[in-house]
């Protein structure tokens, strides 16, 4: 008799298992002979770079499935493939239920500086270090970088190039984050050797800043000049250098 009852939650224990593993099946890769019945897109953070119909139409555009298209495993594995090339999107979540609604989740990065790319493209970096296209729908109110910024097109930044770029997004969100700044800096740019540089709009002159090591001590010196000095004599200089340790270089105009 206790063979018996063992073996009957055996049984039970299997049956419960396999409905559990046929229902996740079910519900996260839609079963064999399903056929699309709606997608259903979910942007989990707010962004401009992107909307809910876009992706709809990449989905339908792509071929691989859609509203009156079958839905299956290879289906969903290669439209995955399909849109973890899109850039701008992380943390992408992609399953069909057993409703026949296919699902896409994902969050859209935020740009954190606009760089000059190569022949005239425009791309983004964000917080994670990840370059993806500008958008021609939306421009980001970001700092503005140009120069001699070496970037992938698309995707994660080399390892060689990490440090520096960590070190530029620091500096741009600096500015950023200071109303002064913010208003006076529009563009930075980056010379073959790291060094930054950059206009103060008003004041029409030139800052060379140099390497981004101790840049916070470096502001805060040309902020007391402005206060100091610049108040009396107003326009009247082309160039501030901030390359040498604890002093400005003023170069007059002419």
């Amino acid at each position: 008799m206790v063979k018996v009852a063992w073996n009957r939650v055996v049984l039970c224990i299997g049956i419960v298992g396999l409905t559990v593993y046929l229902l996740v099946v079910f519900f996260s890769t839609g079963k064999i002979g399903m056929t699309c019945k709606s997608i259903e897109v979910r942007i989990n953070n707010e962004g401009r770079l992107v909307t809910k119909q876009d992706v709809r139409d990449i989905i339908e555009g792509s071929k691989i499935t859609g509203v009156g298209k079958p839905l299956d495993e290879e289906r969903l594995k290669k439209l995955r493939g399909l849109l973890e090339t899109k850039s701008y999107m992380k943390d992408l979540l992609l399953y069909a239920t057993g409703d026949s609604v296919l699902h896409v989740e994902f969050k859209q990065r935020i740009p954190a500086i606009r760089v000059a790319g190569d022949r005239g493209a425009w791309y983004y970096i964000d917080s994670e270090l990840h370059v993806f296209p500008a958008s021609m729908r939306y421009a980001y109110d970001v700092p503005v970088v140009t120069g001699q910024v070496q970037l992938p097109p698309k995707g994660k930044i080399p390892e060689k190039e990490t440090v520096f770029v960590e070190k530029l997004l620091e500096f741009a969100t600096f500015v950023a984050s200071s109303p002064f700044w913010n208003a006076q800096i529009q563009q930075i740019h980056i010379d073959g050797k790291q060094n930054v540089e950059f206009t103060v709009t008003s004041e029409r002159h030139l800052i060379r800043l140099g390497q981004l090591d101790g840049y916070r001590r470096k502001m805060e010196g040309l902020l007391a000049f402005y206060r100091k000095v610049n108040s009396y004599t107003g326009d009247s200089y082309r160039i501030l250098d901030l390359r040498f340790e604890n002093q400005i270089i003023a170069v007059k105009n002419v």
